[in-house]
C-alpha cells in the first residue's frame, strides 16, 4: 500500500535520534565522522539519505539501515509520483510488434492491489495493473506479447484474437 505523504528520513532522524539522544547537529556529525554542512542538509530535508550515510546511523545509534533506506525510497517515490505528469516520456514501441494488439483487454480498479487491473480473458493467465488505466492498458500490451512469445517458445496454441479491444469497467 503506497504511503500518501511519508517523512523525510532526515526529519525522522533529527527528531528521534539526535535530539533524542540530546546532541547538536555539530556533535553528531563527530559522533558519524562527517562533515556538519552534509548533515545539516540531510536534517533539513534538502538532501537524500545515502546508502552509506543510513549504515552509519546503523552503526552509532543502532537504528535499522534497511529501514532508514525504505523511508528514503517512499519518500523518493512520492515525490516522483507527484512530478509525473511534468515527464514527458512516451512508451516504447519495439519494431515489429504492431501498435495494438487485438485481444479483448478488461480494465478495473482493485482496491486489494491499490491498482487499476487489466485482464486479458482470451489469454489464460494474462494479466497486468498500473497506477492509471493508461499504464495498466500499454503494460496489458506487454503481458500480452509476453504471453504470446511464451506460447511459441513452448508449442502452446496461440487463440485468435476476437477483435473486441478495449472494456473498462
Amino acid at each position: 500500500m503506497r504511503m500518501l505523504n511519508p517523512v523525510h528520513p532526515g526529519r525522522f532522524l533529527r527528531t528521534e535520534i539526535i535530539e533524542a539522544h540530546g546532541l547538536s547537529v555539530t556533535d553528531a556529525a563527530k559522533i558519524l565522522r562527517v562533515s556538519r554542512p552534509t548533515l545539516s542538509s540531510l536534517l533539513n530535508a534538502k538532501a537524500g539519505l545515502s546508502a552509506e550515510m543510513a549504515l552509519r546511523f546503523e552503526k552509532a545509534f543502532g537504528v535499522d539501515m534497511d529501514t532508514l533506506m525504505r523511508m528514503q525510497n517512499s519518500y523518493d517515490i512520492v515525490r516522483t509520483r507527484s512530478r509525473e505528469k511534468r515527464i514527458r516520456v512516451e512508451r516504447h514501441k519495439p519494431a515489429g510488434f504492431p501498435t495494438m494488439i487485438k485481444y479483448e483487454v478488461i480494465i478495473y480498479w482493485s482496491e486489494e492491489d491499490g491498482a487499476f487491473v487489466a485482464e486479458v480473458p482470451e489469454l489464460p493467465g494474462c494479466m497486468a495493473h498500473g497506477a492509471t488505466q493508461e499504464a495498466a492498458l500499454g503494460n496489458a500490451q506487454d503481458a500480452i506479447r509476453l504471453w504470446i512469445d511464451t506460447a511459441k517458445e513452448f508449442g502452446d496454441p496461440i487463440p485468435e484474437p476476437k477483435g473486441r479491444r478495449l472494456v473498462l469497467a
